[in-house]
């Protein structure tokens, strides 16, 4: 009944019985299924016309847009890049006697210039940062990529933030840890942009977390930080 084509990123479904061309839009489009939930309402409209025993005749219809201001979506996500934020989000804890992995989402938002991100991009680096009584105690983090990061922080133009995710394996940390209670913090680098943040970043839990350096990167999985 039907056939479907890709087209840079235009899907178009030609239903030739029925008198329906649909063809559904967008620049972020990566795989298959985003153009069927981009298009689900539509295609779901045939459906029951069809169950109904009305056959549509809708003519051409479009859904979406596949039109963008490339220098103006250039521009807002460099701005974006420059705000003092990063994102970081925990998706999954296994402890365990002999294990502590912390896994999740950890980057820059945005999209650096091309005179700043050379040939290959910004490497950004990520650490887990525990914050006491004015030491740091910090861990590297593995940057390792997630699928579909550009729907979960679309910010009204497409990044694919393919390299967004992190693994940390805490155990040597958490190990070193005096008993207390600490703060948290991810904390995001890109060497490239000169860019080193911190999240969360609300003035309540910044305050604590400003006095002590961050440690500098080692061979070591953790090291400890005293404040000056």
């Amino acid at each position: 009944m039907s056939q479907t084509t890709r087209v840079r990123g235009c899907h178009r479904t030609r239903h030739c019985s029925s008198g329906v061309r649909a063809t559904v839009q967008s620049p972020a489009f990566v795989k298959h299924e985003e153009v069927m939930r981009q298009g689900l309402s539509m295609i779901l409209s045939i459906i029951y016309a069809l169950t109904e025993g009305t056959t549509p005749r809708w003519g051409e219809v479009q859904v979406g847009s596949n039109d963008v201001d490339e220098p103006a979506a250039s521009a807002y996500l460099a701005e974006l890049r420059t705000r003092d934020t990063a994102a970081a989000v925990l998706t999954g804890v296994n402890l365990t006697s002999e294990v502590a992995r912390l896994t999740g989402h950890a980057f820059l938002p945005g999209a650096a210039a091309p005179e700043e991100s050379g040939n290959d991009g910004p490497r950004e680096t990520k650490q887990l940062v525990l914050v006491r009584d004015g030491e740091a105690w910090v861990a590297d983090a593995d940057t390792v990529p997630v699928d579909q990061l550009y729907l979960k922080y679309f910010e009204k133009h497409f990044v694919s933030y393919a390299d967004g995710g992190f693994a940390c394996d805490a155990k040597e940390l958490f190990d070193s840890l005096p008993e207390g209670v600490y703060d948290a913090f991810a904390r995001v680098t890109s060497d490239s942009e000169d860019i080193d943040r911190r999240s969360p970043s609300s003035p309540s839990t910044r305050s604590t977390a400003e006095a002590p350096p961050m440690a500098s990167r080692s061979s070591s999985r953790a090291t400890r930080s005293a404040s000056r």
